[in-house]
């Protein structure tokens, strides 16, 4: 979870079970914090693995409803699907990456353009 500042972790015993929690404060989002419970994972290990999760969700609405259009193929063959997925997947990192190091190019040229005046 990028731009976080700080986390929390304890552990509490409910109904007999060990539960995990964790919160952290986030920059972005409609919410200042995140928080989880497990059972299963400590806090820290549960919000990474949130993290992750986060990051595959974001893949694939990628790839199905913001602009790989996935599912309006209509293919039915498994051969053929696990090929197009690696080349939305390929398609998809360098996307990413085009994009991020564009964003700081034109920071860096913003940065520069202020410090010249």
């Amino acid at each position: 979870m990028g731009g976080g500042k700080s986390k929390r972790e304890s552990c509490k015993e409910v109904f007999g079970q060990q539960v995990y929690f964790a919160a952290k404060r986030i920059a972005k989002g409609r919410d200042p914090f995140l928080a989880v419970i497990s059972y299963g994972f400590s806090g820290n290990e549960a919000l990474e693995l949130y993290r992750q999760r986060r990051g595959i969700e974001t893949f694939f609405s990628l790839l199905k409803k913001r602009g790989f259009q996935f599912e309006d193929t209509h293919m039915t063959k498994k051969a053929r699907m696990e090929k197009l997925l690696g080349v939305l997947a390929v398609s998809c990192a360098l996307c990413y990456s085009l994009g991020t190091r564009t964003g700081k190019e034109a920071r860096s040229e913003a940065q520069d353009t202020r410090a010249s005046r």
